[in-house]
């Protein structure tokens, strides 16, 4: 669908992070997001990565507010504030959550501070730190994960 090209958004030269030997390829399947993070969930879940995300709050991001959104939100940045959604959230290792988080799916591998209702699943990777109650019906916790809290595993959706 897309060609690689060997210059950037200036016509500066760059290389291209998805190949291993750094060659070029005439067609390629189409860019998603953050690969490394998507490596770091893809055993988790495979089929959350189907879809871009709807918003995306990079590393260097910091907002404080209230975000709505309905598919998917990635956190990379910080974010202090209220999560509206039906959706899922993903927080990658370097991204930092301060809120009451009620959501379909969430995918955590980095800080949140408030507790998290989550319907569906949710995941927490190392190194993710939560600090606060967690009640959902399908929890997968990673070796190292830290959690100051109680977790309550619902046997039906989460309430």
């Amino acid at each position: 669908m897309f060609k690689k090209s060997k210059k950037g958004l200036f016509n500066q030269d760059v290389t291209p992070f998805s190949s291993p030997s750094n060659e070029l390829e005439e067609e390629s399947e189409p860019l998603s997001f953050s690969p490394p993070l998507q490596e770091h969930f893809l055993h988790s879940n495979p089929r959350s990565f189907a879809e871009e995300p709807e918003v995306i709050i990079g590393e260097d991001v910091t907002i404080k507010g209230e975000i709505v959104y309905s598919s998917t939100l990635l956190i990379d940045g910080t974010f202090e504030g209220t999560i509206k959604t039906e959706g899922k959230l993903i927080v990658g290792p370097k991204g930092a959550v301060k809120s009451n988080v009620s959501l379909e799916e969430a995918y955590i591998s980095g800080k949140v501070e408030g507790d998290i209702l989550v319907k569906t699943k949710l995941v927490l990777k190392y190194p993710a730190e939560i600090y606060g109650n967690i009640t959902a019906p399908s929890v997968s916790i990673e070796e190292g994960v830290t959690i100051v809290g109680q977790l309550c595993i619902t046997p039906d959706k989460a309430s």
